[in-house]
């Protein structure tokens, strides 16, 4: 999946490593967003239908918008936090189109051979769990100069567990497989 130049999802992403830059659209599942609206008119009228919040999964507002809310969100936290660990988003155009910095995505082979997911659960008190979807795929992350960073960082749970361990994570989290860092000590 690293040398991929775009990925799917709630989002398309297309990476132009030359230029170094990500750029992230929406995706509108318009169809199956029509079946979400229709089947909660079916249970309970218009009103009932459009009552499903953006954060309930599979219902008409999720499924047409989380791509942009998802867009705009991870813009607004990078602008607010820019912490170390978040790959910077440069540019959002209200969550139609988000430009963030290129970098390499890690294979899972990379992943799995540093023991990144581990490494999560003893430093977040395993409060990662709470979001393991983000944290356990290794597509969701890039390294730059020795460090982890992240790069999908759009939904609520991710930002809440990366404004309290997003630093210690950054500064922690090692890339090293452990034969290499016993050769190093």
């Amino acid at each position: 999946m690293a040398d991929k130049k775009w990925y799917f999802g709630s989002r398309r992403v297309f990476a132009f490593p030359r230029l170094g830059i990500v750029v992230k659209v929406p995706r509108f599942y318009w169809k199956r967003g029509w079946s979400r609206f229709v089947d909660g008119y079916k249970l309970g009228g218009v009103i009932f239908s459009l009552s499903w919040t953006e954060d309930q999964f599979g219902s008409c507002r999720q499924v047409l918008t989380k791509g942009l809310r998802d867009n705009w969100q991870e813009f607004v936290f990078f602008c607010r936090h820019r912490g170390p660990f978040l790959q910077p988003t440069l540019f959002s155009f209200l969550g139609f189109l988000n430009i963030q910095l290129y970098g390499k995505i890690l294979s899972e082979e990379e992943f799995e051979r540093a023991k990144v997911w581990r490494q999560f659960f003893y430093l977040t008190n395993q409060e990662h769990l709470s979001d393991g979807h983000h944290f356990e795929k290794a597509a969701n992350f890039c390294a730059i100069d020795g460090h982890l960073r992240m790069v999908d960082y759009g939904s609520p749970q991710t930002r809440a567990i990366l404004l309290k361990w997003g630093d210690a994570l950054y500064e922690q989290v090692s890339l090293a497989t452990p034969s290499e860092t016993e050769t190093q000590n």
